[in-house]
């Protein structure tokens, strides 16, 4: 029996449920049993104050055991599909009436009912048990409702279909709800229509780094030889602000400077080709002199730097897949 998927969810999420693989099922039911009656995580908040701001802070820290990443199977009756699970990832989440990025490891999914189990899709009876399930491992609901169209406007569908969860957040209701473990963020977003639901499950964390800096000597033969140097260096999400952990290869580029007096460079902005082309460029700009101004701020002359943004104008490889687009975000250094 095939399923209508609506647009079904282009952005709802899943959240993080506690269960071992051997003991799922048997939470799951108890969370079923003891949330209705209160019994379960009474000492916790399940619901944020309505018409504050929210503060992360305000969460109680759960105590309870959330087992392995992503945490949880589906209620009974229910399946999974089209699941990814990605080690580092962003996925956008309302809350105080608007859309923001948590960055982390990641895990999304449609659910809909098994045929051979279950006759339709219960949206009520696929609701109530996440939502069960979440406040009794010490979660809280922080919004639910329909995503305001200005913050959808705002960001643009490029970027949503990027960093969306399964859901159709045009269209559908969401609810966000966060766990707070020691040392951890849980982010996790639910919807669902009448023909089946999705959920998401974003647990906040940093990046690990594996590429490895090109040094002062290395940039110094490739601009020799090539006359220019790619360079990835990681800013803020759609800001100009450079992030700590780019900082070893400013330094490496403050020693190229400092070890060859008279090189004189120009620093070029690259972006990828989502969101708008204006504003990819300006974005570009912004960054290029970031660069520029922190190499000017540790003694460089600034008679031996120029910057300048190229937008999306330039790309080294293939907008239309993932590795394309992050090799097409990067920083270039141009031999004058």
């Amino acid at each position: 029996m095939k399923h209508s998927l609506k647009p079904l969810f282009l952005f709802s999420a899943l959240f993080i449920l506690a269960c071992n693989s051997n003991n799922k099922n048997g939470q799951q039911q108890d969370a079923d049993t003891t949330a209705g009656t209160g019994t379960a995580g009474e000492a916790q908040a399940t619901t944020a104050p309505q018409g504050q701001a929210f503060d992360i802070n305000s969460i109680p820290v759960s105590d309870k055991d959330l087992g392995a990443f992503p945490y949880f199977s589906t209620p009974e009756g229910f399946r999974y599909q089209v699941e990814e699970d990605k080690e580092f990832h962003r996925i956008y989440h309302f809350v105080d009436n608007k859309l923001v990025p948590v960055e982390g490891r990641t895990f999304t999914a449609y659910i809909f009912h098994d045929e051979a189990k279950r006759k339709e899709f219960e949206p009520l009876l696929f609701e109530r048990n996440y939502d069960n399930l979440i406040k009794s491992l010490g979660g809280v609901l922080v919004a639910e409702g329909h995503i305001p169209p200005s913050e959808l406007e705002r960001l643009g569908r490029d970027e949503l279909y990027k960093y969306h969860g399964p859901a159709d957040i045009w269209n559908d209701d969401v609810k966000t709800y966060v766990i707070r473990k020691p040392g951890a963020e849980i982010w996790v977003q639910t919807s669902h229509n009448t023909a089946g639901g999705s959920i998401v499950v974003s647990q906040k964390g940093e990046m690990k780094q594996t590429a490895s800096i090109i040094r002062a000597d290395e940039m110094k033969q490739e601009l020799d030889s090539k006359g220019h140097i790619a360079l990835y260096i990681n800013f803020d999400t759609d800001k100009a602000d450079i992030k700590s952990e780019s900082q070893p290869v400013m330094d490496e580029i403050y020693k190229l400077l400092s070890d060859n007096g008279d090189l004189k460079i120009s620093i070029e902005g690259h972006t990828d080709n989502t969101g708008n082309a204006a504003h990819n460029m300006e974005l570009s700009e912004q960054r290029a002199a970031a660069v520029k101004n922190a190499l000017t701020g540790k003694g460089i002359a600034a008679n031996r730097l120029e910057s300048k943004g190229l937008g999306q104008t330039q790309p080294l490889a293939d907008n239309g897949t993932e590795d394309g687009k992050a090799k097409n975000r990067r920083v270039e250094l141009v031999k004058k």
